[in-house]
C-alpha cells in the first residue's frame, strides 16, 4: 500500500508536467486582442518576468539552515523518532528504497501545518516570478531535501511530503495571489494587506521595487470579492440532546483572473498559469473560548475560459461564460479538544477513548467547472468539482469502538490521537442566484475516506490493522441582501452536517443543524 501511496504524488507530478508542456506555447493573438485592442510590448514584457531562481533557492535555505540548525541541535528531543543511524545500510534503505516511507505518528496539529510550510516554500520560487508549476516542482523539492537529508535518523514522512508539496499550490497560491492583488495598489492600508497575505512577496516587491514600478502601469485588476464577516453561530445536534450559541469570526475571498468576467465580449482562450482562487478562514468562540476553526483554499490552476456576453438594450447583460480545468485544494476542520485524549502527550489517552473531531483534507488534483449565466439583472453562477484526497482524518467511530474493544494494538496514531490517514474522494458543487441587491445560494459536498493500512511508522507494533471508512454530507443554503449604498451585506445561512462513521462492526452517525446570522463587511 506505501508503494500506491508513493507513486500517487509521482504520477500526479507527471501529469501536471505533461498538461503544462502543451500549453507552454499556446497563447496567440487572439488572447492580446479584448475589446478590439491589443495589449502593449510594455504589457507582453510584464507577462515574461525574469525569473530569479537563484534567490528563490537562497531564501527558502536560509528559512530551511535555521529551521535544520535548531533540529540538529535540539535533536534529543525527538529521541523517540530515531529509527535510523548515520551508516550505510540504514541510508541506504532510506535513500534507495521505499522500505523508510511510512506514516509518522505524530499529533494532528504538528502534521497538518506541514500545508503551510509548504506555503512558504512555494512562495519564495512564486514570489520570483515562477509559474505555479515550477514553484510545485520547487516545493516538492524542498520538502524530499528535508525528509531524506535533514532528519536522516527519522523515516521518510510520506504524509509530510504529500501535505507540504501541495500544500503550495494551494494555500499557497491563494494567498500568493491576494497578496499579489493588495501590491498592485497604494497606500498603507494595500501595503499593511500585502504584508499580512504574503510577507515573502512584500519583501521580494521592495528588493525590485524600481522594476515594480513599471510593472503596475498595465496591471488589469482582476474580478475579486472580498469579505470580512462577523455573526453568530447557533447548532442543533439531536442525538447528543443539546443546543449551543457561539460568536463566528471569518474572511471570505475569492480572485478570477479575467477582468472582463463581468463585461460585454467575445473571446476564446486556454489559461496557463492560474484561473481562479479562494480562500476561507472562520473561528467559533463560545463563552470559554475558541471551540473550531475551519478553512478552506481552493486554486483552480489552468484549464479553458469561453466568455461571450453582449450588452442588452435595457440595462444589464446577456450571455455566458465557462470555465473548465483543473484544480487542487486544502481543507481543514479543528473542534478544540474537550478532553486530554487530543493533547501531544500520548499518556494522557483514556479508554474508552473521548477525541474530538477534526480534519484534513489535501485535494490533490481533479476536474474544476464553472459557469456563470447573465439576463438582465439576473445572474445564474454554477459551480462543481472533485478531487482523490489523501487526508488525516478523526475515526468518528473510534471512541464508541474503544467503549467496547481493546485499541491496544491500532494504528499509532488512532490509538494516540483519534485520526488515521486515508485515501478517498471529494465532490462538491454550488450555484449562487444574484438579483440586483439579493443573493441567493446553495452548496453541497460530500466526502469519504478509507484508512491505508501497513504504513505505521511502528508497524510491528500494529496488531489489528482494522480498516475504518469515514463519511462526510454538507449541504447548506444562505439568502444575503446588500444594503445599496454601503458595502454591507447582511446574510442568513443554514447549514446541515451529516457524518458517519465504521470500524468493524461499530458505525457511528450523527446529524448536526447550524444557522448563521452575519454582517459581511465588503472591501
Amino acid at each position: 500500500m506505501r508503494k500506491i501511496v508513493f507513486f500517487i504524488s509521482v504520477f500526479i507530478l507527471s501529469l501536471n508536467l505533461f498538461c503544462y508542456k502543451g500549453t507552454e506555447n499556446i497563447i496567440d493573438s487572439k488572447d492580446f486582442n479584448i475589446h478590439g485592442f491589443e495589449l502593449s510590448l510594455r504589457s507582453k514584457q510584464v507577462l515574461e518576468k525574469k525569473k530569479k531562481l537563484g534567490r528563490a533557492i537562497l531564501e527558502c535555505y536560509a528559512l530551511i539552515a535555521i529551521s535544520q540548525t535548531n533540529y540538529w541541535i535540539n535533536y534529543t528531543d525527538w529521541i523517540e523518532d530515531w529509527q535510523f543511524r548515520l551508516r550505510w545500510e540504514d541510508q541506504k534503505m532510506r535513500l534507495f528504497t521505499l522500505d523508510a516511507n511510512r506514516f509518522d505518528d505524530n499529533e494532528f496539529t504538528t502534521n497538518w501545518t506541514h500545508s503551510l510550510s509548504g506555503a512558504l516554500y512555494y512562495n519564495f520560487s512564486r514570489s520570483n516570478n515562477h509559474t505555479w508549476l515550477e514553484s510545485f516542482i520547487f516545493t516538492s523539492v524542498a520538502s524530499l531535501y528535508w525528509e531524506y537529508l535533514v532528519e536522516w535518523r527519522e523515516v521518510v514522512s510520506v504524509n509530510d511530503n504529500i501535505f507540504t508539496s501541495f500544500g503550495g499550490p494551494s494555500i499557497g497560491e491563494s494567498l500568493f495571489q491576494l497578496s499579489n492583488y493588495f501590491s498592485k495598489k497604494s497606500g498603507t492600508i494595500n501595503k499593511i494587506l500585502t504584508f499580512v497575505f504574503n510577507p515573502i512577496l512584500y519583501f521580494n516587491n521592495w528588493l525590485d521595487r524600481k522594476k515594480k514600478k513599471n510593472s503596475i502601469i498595465d496591471y488589469k485588476v482582476p474580478w475579486h470579492e472580498f469579505n470580512f464577516f462577523l455573526g453568530q453561530e447557533k447548532g442543533f445536534e439531536p442525538e447528543k440532546g443539546y443546543d449551543y450559541v457561539r460568536l463566528n469570526i471569518g474572511l471570505e475571498t475569492e480572485i478570477i483572473n479575467v477582468p472582463e468576467l463581468e463585461e460585454p465580449g467575445k473571446f476564446s482562450r486556454f489559461v496557463k498559469d492560474v484561473y481562479s482562487s479562494e480562500f476561507f478562514f472562520d473561528i467559533n468562540f463560545s463563552s470559554t473560548g475558541v471551540k473550531e476553526y475551519n478553512a478552506l483554499a481552493k486554486v483552480a490552476l489552468f484549464g479553458h475560459f469561453k466568455h461571450d456576453i453582449r450588452k442588452k438594450s435595457s440595462n444589464g447583460l446577456k450571455g455566458s461564460n465557462l470555465f473548465w480545468g483543473a484544480a487542487t485544494g486544502f481543507e481543514l476542520f479543528k473542534e478544540i479538544s474537550f478532553s486530554s485524549d487530543d493533547s501531544d502527550e500520548t499518556e494522557n489517552v483514556s479508554f474508552p477513548a473521548n477525541f474530538s473531531d477534526k480534519l484534513a483534507v489535501m485535494n490533490l488534483f481533479g476536474p474544476f467547472f464553472s459557469c456563470s449565466i447573465f439576463s438582465g439583472s439576473l445572474k445564474l453562477r454554477l459551480r462543481a468539482d472533485a478531487y482523490v484526497n489523501f487526508a488525516l482524518i478523526n475515526s468518528f467511530a473510534m471512541n464508541k469502538y474503544s467503549s467496547q474493544y481493546d485499541i491496544s494494538g491500532a494504528k499509532s496514531t488512532l490509538k494516540n490521537h483519534g485520526y488515521y490517514y486515508a485515501l478517498g474522494l471529494t465532490i462538491s458543487s454550488d450555484f449562487t442566484l444574484s438579483y440586483h441587491n439579493f443573493k441567493f445560494r446553495g452548496k453541497i459536498k460530500y466526502y469519504c475516506f478509507n484508512s491505508i493500512e501497513g504504513m505505521d511508522r511502528h508497524q510491528v507494533n500494529v496488531i489489528d490493522d482494522f480498516d475504518i471508512n469515514d463519511s462526510r454530507l454538507i449541504s447548506g443554503v444562505s439568502f444575503g441582501f446588500k444594503l445599496p449604498s454601503a458595502p454591507l451585506i447582511f446574510e442568513l445561512s443554514l447549514e446541515g452536517i451529516n457524518r458517519k462513521g465504521n470500524i468493524k462492526n461499530i458505525s457511528y452517525k450523527e446529524f448536526e443543524t447550524r444557522l448563521y446570522t452575519r454582517i459581511k463587511f465588503s472591501f
